[in-house]
């Protein structure tokens, strides 16, 4: 593993340990950063999968990166096999545990054994805020890609414009270069899509460092209500108080 990796999968493992089972649950929720992501992503899968299951009677799914469980948690289609996969043991437990809590059986959602994904199984594969992370972001397309159906979809999800250096990124990106490289894999591109300026604005405000207590428990209720608000007035809103500030995230749909 290397040094990046490694850095990703010690601060990882800390970060998906809450000791309360409920607490695990209600951050799938309530944290804003989960429901930027897995609503936006939600948004673009669940045609594809209708699709699929309209043409083949079943889909199978990977959520490479599956985190808390807040993408996967929100499909309950009986003809979608899930799949998902995480570099953190924590956060396996962590789905598992909010699974339990939401009755659904621990077959619902398979979990892949060290990443391990293989040619020709999946007809989408969800990889969300993944590439950036890791030490070549060319393999691990080209991997993901192999282990597509042809005709098969990958969504791809990674910060943009991000407003402070993150010790744990390896790169950044932009729509032209995250083309370039699934180009270069063998994927045919079907869409891009930019989203997501409130996370800019309370990551700027969190680096402040501000010891304004007010200003803290403002800025911890605006993120709940963000992420409690249905995804076309949380778009509305920043459309409106955020016009100038740059979009966060970058949405890319290939196939094979």
């Amino acid at each position: 593993m290397g040094q990046i990796s490694e850095i990703n999968r010690i601060y990882y493992e800390r970060i998906y340990c809450h000791r309360s089972p409920v607490l695990h649950l209600l951050h799938t929720w309530l944290s804003f950063d989960q429901q930027s992501k897995s609503r936006n992503n939600y948004l673009f899968a669940s045609p594809i999968l209708k699709k699929i299951v309209a043409e083949r009677g079943k889909a199978k799914l990977l959520d490479y990166g599956s985190g808390w469980g807040s993408f996967l948690l929100k499909i309950s289609d009986k003809a979608v096999d899930l799949y998902g996969y995480d570099i953190s043991q924590n956060a396996i437990n962590s789905l598992r545990i909010s699974m339990r809590l939401l009755g659904r059986t621990l077959n619902d959602i398979h979990i892949t054994k060290d990443g391990e994904i293989y040619p020709d199984d999946f007809d989408l594969i969800v990889c969300s805020h993944v590439l950036e992370h890791v030490e070549s972001d060319d393999t691990l397309l080209f991997q993901l890609n192999q282990a597509l159906r042809p005709g098969g979809y990958l969504l791809v999800n990674v910060p943009i414009n991000e407003v402070w250096e993150d010790p744990k990124h390896a790169r950044r990106y932009s729509p032209e270069v995250l083309e370039q490289k699934m180009v270069k894999t063998g994927l045919k591109m079907s869409g891009c899509w930019m989203f997501d300026r409130w996370s800019g604005f309370l990551l700027r405000h969190q680096m402040t460092g501000t010891t304004d207590l007010q200003k803290k428990l403002l800025l911890k209720i605006l993120r709940g209500l963000l992420a409690l608000l249905p995804h076309k007035v949380s778009t509305a809103s920043e459309d409106f108080f955020l016009k100038e500030d740059g979009y966060q995230q970058l949405i890319m749909i290939g196939t094979r």
